[in-house]
This record gives C-alpha cells, structure tokens and sequence, in this order.
C-alpha cells in the first residue's frame, strides 16, 4: 500500500521549458499558417502582460487560434510526431527517473499541469500516471478551441488536486519549478523545487 502521494508538475519540472509553444509552433506548421496564427496571438499576450485579462483567458484564445476546427485525431498524430522530435532534448532525464523511481517505491503518483492532458500523455508514454491538467474541449470528434476545465494552474492546480489528496488521506510530496506551482507545493509536507 502506497505511503505518500507524489504529484509533479510538467513543464519546467518533467521538462526542462515550458513546452506549450513548441506544441503550438508545431501545431500551426502543420495545419500551415503559423506566422498569421502568431500575429494574431499578439493582442492577447500582450493583454495577459498588462495584466488586462488572466493568464487562462489568453491562453484559451491563443489556444483557439492554432486548434480550433481540428480534428482530434490529427491533433494526436501531430502531437506524436512533435514527441518525436522534441522529447529528447526538452525531457529532464534525472526527474523522469525519480518519477520512476517513486512508482517503483510503491508511491502513488500524479502530474499535476497546466498543459494539456492529451499532449503530456503522450510526451510520458510509455509511462503512465494520472494527469490533472487543462483540458481541451471536443465536439464530434474536432476540437473546439475552448477548454473543457479551468486552466490548471496556480490555485487551480490545488483545487484539483485537494480531491485526490483528501480521498488517499496521503503525505503529499511536491515536485515543481514555478509560482504556479506554490498553491501545491504549500500543503506538500515534502517540497522539491526543481532548477
């Protein structure tokens, strides 16, 4: 019976970058029209930095500018491919292997992250784990553009997570790199800060 519940986050923890705007570039170039995608991206990140709108909506809409109107099954094969290509050299080899390790102690472990759950599946494959992340909202078979879930991240992130914690009655080990990772990382009884 598991001891602890290990949650680590995704981006800049598993990995050793944000990975989103790879997924988008990589997006954009395979539906074509990455550049015009980009620009017209522009507004709603400067809005974000200006602190104008929150951070999940500007992503949301920077989101529907690259995957709105796609078929789901195209954005697994595109995700697959940028898998491919970037899990080599974005992956953190060493917190992959203390993931691993943790499984192997007979700890239950989560990935609590802000991306989307369906690109951190694959990017992990073939090591599963239960994923607490944004989720993309689909219709027949083709995303829509709006998320299915808040944006997993900062207090959402806990909110998500307290559930799951409360329901193991667990200690709660923590691994994170960010400020979106705090909310977590304040009820963890183990903290790892990951640089």
């Amino acid at each position: 019976m598991a001891e602890k519940m290990v949650v680590f986050d995704f981006d800049g923890t598993l990995t050793v970058c944000d990975t989103l705007p790879y997924l988008l570039k990589g997006i954009g170039h395979y539906r074509g029209g990455y550049y015009r995608r980009l620009a017209l991206s522009v507004p709603w990140l400067v809005a974000y930095k200006l602190r104008l709108i929150p951070a999940g909506k500007s992503k949301q809409r920077v989101t529907s500018l690259f995957v709105k109107g796609m078929a789901l099954d195209d954005f697994d094969e595109c995700c697959r491919k940028l898998v491919d290509e970037y899990k080599p050299k974005l992956l953190r080899p060493a917190v992959l292997e203390e993931l691993q390790r943790r499984l192997s102690d007979g700890d239950e472990v989560h990935v609590c992250t802000a991306n989307y759950s369906r690109w951190v599946e694959l990017f992990l494959h073939p090591v599963k784990v239960p994923i607490l992340a944004t989720g993309l909202e689909v219709r027949d078979g083709v995303l829509t553009g709006r998320f299915s879930t808040p944006n997993c991240n900062g207090e959402e992130k806990w909110m998500r997570l307290k559930p799951v914690v409360e329901e193991k009655g667990l200690p709660l080990v923590v691994y994170g790199d960010s400020k979106g990772d705090e909310a977590m990382m304040s009820h963890a009884q183990e903290k790892n800060w990951v640089k």
